[in-house]
């Protein structure tokens, strides 16, 4: 399976393979290209170059932001784990 990862829809291969390692590499994928668009509407927000207003308070998004940042770190962990077990 290619690592050329760009889209959710990508990522479906992986996250409906029978293989959990396969699995897991896939939702590290997903995660990162959610959390890289997470990342980059609040850049945007700050800068002012969002094109509307969020319906819930930036303080949240950041905060969502920093969960999946750690989630991502976890599941790195665990694919390091898997991959040298």
């Amino acid at each position: 399976m290619s690592k050329d990862i760009r889209t959710i829809k990508d990522c479906i291969p992986y996250i409906t393979h029978e293989d959990y390692n396969v699995r897991l590499l896939g939702e590290y994928m997903e995660l990162q290209i959610r959390r890289k668009k997470l990342g980059n509407m609040i850049q945007k927000h700050r800068t002012g170059l969002l094109d509307f207003e969020f319906d819930c308070p930036i303080k949240i998004l950041e905060l969502q932001y920093d969960a999946m940042l750690e989630y991502e770190e976890i599941l790195e962990a665990r694919i390091d784990i898997e991959n040298n077990r």
